[in-house]
This record gives C-alpha cells, sequence and structure tokens, in this order.
C-alpha cells in the first residue's frame, strides 16, 4: 500500500521557453511535514500562502503534542483556512484545490482532496485540475 502523487503543467506552460520553465518554476508536489505531501492546482500565489499556513499548522502540532498531525486534522485545517475566506466580504476566496496524502495512524495510506469552498472529504483515488482540464488527448 502507499501514495503516488504527480502533477502535469499546463498545456500553455508546456509550450513556453526553456527559460520560463526553469526548475521550480510552478512547482505543483509540495511536502509539507515529514509524512504528508500534497499536489496543487489553481492560483500559485494562492497555494503558497495556502501551503504556508498548513506547514505552519503541522509545525505547531509537533511543537505542542511532540507528534506529527494526522492527514485528516490538516486537510481539515486547511478546510477551515479556505471556507473562512469565503465569508470575508473584502477580498476574494482563495483559487486553490489541493490534494493532500499521507499515512494515518494505522499505517493505512490516505488521500483527501480540498476546494476553494473549503469542503474536503477522503479519497481512495482522485485528481484536482483546472476547469475543462482533463488529460491531453496526443
Amino acid at each position: 500500500d502507499g501514495v503516488a502523487l504527480a502533477a502535469v503543467r499546463s498545456s500553455a506552460v508546456r509550450g513556453a521557453p526553456d527559460a520560463f520553465c526553469a526548475a521550480n518554476w510552478r512547482e505543483r508536489v509540495h511536502r509539507v511535514d515529514d509524512e504528508i505531501v500534497c499536489v496543487i492546482c489553481g492560483l500559485i500565489a494562492d497555494a503558497t500562502a495556502l501551503l504556508g499556513e498548513i506547514r505552519n499548522f503541522c509545525a505547531d502540532h509537533r511543537a505542542r503534542w511532540g507528534d506529527a498531525p494526522a492527514v485528516e486534522a490538516v486537510a481539515r485545517h486547511l478546510g477551515r483556512v479556505l471556507h473562512r475566506r469565503t465569508q470575508l466580504a473584502a477580498g476574494r476566496p482563495f483559487g486553490a484545490a489541493f490534494l493532500v496524502a499521507g499515512f494515518g495512524g494505522d499505517g493505512t495510506p490516505k488521500l483527501f482532496r480540498t476546494d476553494p469552498s473549503g469542503a474536503y472529504e477522503v479519497y481512495g483515488a482522485g485528481g484536482v485540475a483546472t476547469a475543462g482540464a482533463g488529460p491531453d488527448e496526443d
């Protein structure tokens, strides 16, 4: 059993010259904590801010409890942050969706999907993409 995450550059970026696609440019797969990784989809600036938020959550959890947070706790926290942002009168909601993966306390692989509304759900397998995006039919 395990968890595998992958990301594909968007078709607009695939055609860009290599100078614009330097290492770490528009990176989609990120390590959140020692046992948790995620894939982002959407606005990179929003996703980067949210990634910092969940990394801080993991660090705070480790400092307080001496152990890594459960994957579901990270997905739930991310959902709460996303949902809070939808209720602000000033500003806009975050424009990023996440797949958050890791291993549960019992050692089983877990995969959660969050969307910009703040909803999160568990998946056996899943994907996130921008509107109208799907696999290439080359």
